[in-house]
């Protein structure tokens, strides 16, 4: 080579540097990241009982505020009444929280700070001042009047259970949480016979039936949970618990033909197969090695004299070229890894008569596959149908 000519290589990392950030990049792609389903939690919660009042227990009287205290109370829900004439309810209750921490004992100021969460839509909040307006001005004619507002706020779940429901679900969630899923699914039993249409007690039986090998008891238990509260904010984990999809439909399991076409987007294929770990690894080798041709960088300089260390001097270049000469072979890698990964994900495909589990109006519809391939007789299949 001619010593005017110098060649330098430009490579900013490793391969095997390449190939890890591949594959962490390819394991965020992920919906959700890889982390398992998370078990269905506990329902601690109990509505009030029979004969219970919609406050509780009215709490200790705090003392009395000093008179500079009560003052500066009384001007910070002046400044709240103004907030509101102006429409700026949030103010309004940062002012009157702030003129409740300093002066509990002001009737007026825990009603105004009630009427303006309740108008902000923080009703369990508006609840727990209108309660406390209470234990402070227990006047009955007031005290009709805010009790209407209570009931008209209150949730729709909070209905009253007898008493008998409410300890007999209490020593569920005891037992429970001790692990004693015989003793807690025996009391949660006791609280669906004493109150049978309270949603909670069926979930929490059916994760106590679950637990100690009652599977299709502890299933029905939580089919039973989402026809009681088809609103429930857990109804999604609840339903994959079940196994049941969103879209009421059938599905037919994926073909190989559609696995290997999606499979020549590296990982994907696996993916497609329920095989998150595989495709994570395809994709991120491939990745990886197109990355690791395409930044392996080769810079070629002419020089007019001779270099100086290895370098040319200022304004004597001639000429500069940059090569990636690995290129190919990393793009060559990708497609052959990216290919193989495209029959190893169709080897993954189960046979094609495979449907999901549904849910069809007040019962569940599940279809169960049968190991008979491709060719398989409609007569195989074998239906189950779930009635309450």
């Amino acid at each position: 080579m001619d010593p005017r000519r110098l060649a330098r290589t430009h490579l900013p990392g490793t391969v095997v540097g390449v190939l890890i950030s591949g594959l962490v990049f390819s394991a965020a792609l992920l919906p959700g990241g890889l982390a398992g389903a998370q078990e269905l939690p506990l329902k601690r919660d109990i509505p009030r009982a029979e004969g219970d009042t919609l406050c509780p227990p009215s709490p200790t009287i705090p003392s009395q505020p000093t008179a500079s205290e009560a003052s500066e109370a009384s001007r910070l829900g002046n400044a709240a009444a103004q907030a509101q004439i102006l429409g700026d309810q949030e103010r309004a209750r940062e002012l009157l929280s702030e003129a409740a921490e300093i002066d509990p004992t002001a009737q007026h100021i825990a009603y105004l700070l009630a009427r303006t969460l309740e108008a902000l839509g923080e009703l369990e909040r508006a609840s727990h001042e209108y309660c406390r307006y209470l234990a402070l001005n227990p006047d009955p004619a007031s005290a009709a009047e805010v009790e209407g507002v209570l009931e008209s706020i209150a949730p729709p779940t909070a209905f009253a259970v007898p008493d008998a429901a409410v300890e007999a679900f209490r020593d569920g969630v005891e037992q429970f949480d001790a692990e004693r899923m015989e003793e807690a699914e025996e009391a949660f039993s006791d609280a669906v016979a004493h109150a049978g249409d309270w949603g909670a007690a069926y979930y929490n039986r059916g994760l106590a039936r679950l637990n100690i090998g009652q599977t299709d008891a502890g299933l029905a238990d939580l089919r039973r949970y989402l026809e009681l509260e088809p609103a429930a904010e857990d109804r999604i984990p609840v339903l994959a618990e079940l196994g049941t999809p969103r879209q009421p439909s059938f599905a037919p399991g994926p073909s190989r033909g559609r696995v290997f076409l999606a499979g020549l987007i590296p990982g994907m294929g696996h993916l497609y197969t329920d095989r998150p770990w595989m495709g994570v690894f395809v994709l991120g080798l491939a990745g990886g090695s197109a990355a690791a041709g395409f930044l392996h960088e080769e810079r070629s300089v002419e020089c007019l004299t001779q270099p100086t260390n290895g370098i040319c001097p200022p304004g004597q270049v001639r000429s500069e070229s940059t090569e990636r000469p690995y290129l190919a072979a990393g793009l060559g890698a990708a497609a052959a890894i990216t290919l193989l990964g495209a029959l190893d994900a169709v080897r993954g495909v189960g046979p094609r008569d495979a449907f999901v589990e549904v849910s069809s109006g007040p019962g569940f519809l599940q279809v169960v596959p049968t190991a008979s391939g491709a060719g398989g007789r409609a007569s195989d299949l074998v239906w189950l149908r779930f009635r309450h």
